[in-house]
């Protein structure tokens, strides 16, 4: 079957909200961010001196160390001399940091920022400033907890254990319209039918997909990957070589929701052009050209009039 044509079976549309042509997909998948901070206590050796060359803790390994050095580095740029940050600064040390949040227009127009709040998760005396070891802690936490982390591009996971808590209204019937997990949230569920809507177009009517299938609408989902096999390996855990729709559209939200197979922004959804999207471009064409006819005809007018 040619990408994107509808199955034979079944009675099946594109899933909600489809978009012919553009990413269809929500960003389910943001960077991990933390909703609870513990401040770690360290041993610096000396009193804290913002006029002094800064001194990561004692006793910490070369790597954190390194951390601490880099978060001094940025904070020493951006704070003015001031020795501490205010929450637009601390915004633009972490971006400086390479430090992710979701990027969501929803949130940004009630006023919603992550930042602020990740601020006023560190700021725990409330006094409105950071001060330069407060933000060095908070960000080799953030590190090696895994916040704010952008996933390179192509990382796939080395192990899978399919999530058990979904739940479904009716057996699976690949000869009926797919139903997404019952408790799945809108967006999830959402993206369980972009999911479902590949597969079938991959199956080839039968059901299920092998390797090449599973690469195929994989790719069409907009993963990526160099080792497709290894990948095929992880997921097919009962080692049939093929799987079915329920492990597909499970392993697809999984991956969405621990950004295997994307870089951090990359958008992702199913690219399958839609007949109706082209028509409707063509339609506002065709009357862009009539009205810019229709008004050469009333200056015509106008003038024989004069």
């Amino acid at each position: 079957m040619n990408q994107g044509q509808l199955p034979p079976y079944g009675v099946y549309a594109p899933p909600p909200m489809w978009t012919g042509g553009s990413t269809a997909t929500p960003s389910i998948y943001a960077p991990k961010q933390p909703t609870t901070y513990t401040k770690q206590l360290y041993n610096y050796g000396s009193p804290y001196n913002r006029h002094s060359a800064f001194v990561p803790p004692v006793g910490i390994d070369q790597v954190d160390a390194q951390l601490f050095i880099a978060a001094s580095s940025v904070f020493r740029n951006l704070d003015d001399g001031k020795g501490s940050l205010d929450p637009s600064t601390f915004k633009k040390a972490l971006k400086s940091l390479n430090y992710k949040v979701k990027k969501d227009k929803k949130e940004k127009s009630e006023g919603k920022d992550e930042f602020k709040q990740l601020f006023k998760l560190v700021d725990s005396d409330n006094g409105g400033t950071l001060d330069e070891r407060e933000f060095c802690e908070f960000y080799v936490w953030a590190k090696k907890n895994g916040f704010g982390a952008a996933p390179s591009a192509g990382a796939i996971p080395t192990s899978y254990t399919p999530q058990i808590h979904w739940q479904y209204a009716v057996p699976f019937n690949r000869m009926a319209p797919y139903q997404p997990p019952v408790n799945a949230p809108p967006q999830v569920a959402q993206a369980f039918q972009q999911a479902s809507y590949v597969f079938r177009c991959f199956d080839q009517n039968s059901g299920r997909i092998g390797l090449q299938q599973f690469a195929g609408a994989l790719s069409n989902l907009g993963f990526h990957t160099q080792n497709w096999d290894g990948l095929f390996q992880v997921v097919d855990l009962d080692r049939s070589g093929s799987l079915d729709e329920k492990e597909f559209t499970e392993f697809w939200v999984y991956s969405l929701q621990n950004g295997f197979g994307f870089a951090a922004g990359t958008d992702v959804g199913v690219k399958v052009k839609d007949k109706k999207d082209k028509k409707d471009k063509k339609d506002k064409k065709d009357k862009k050209d009539k009205d810019k006819k229709d008004k050469g005809k009333d200056k015509g007018k106008d003038k024989k009039k004069k």
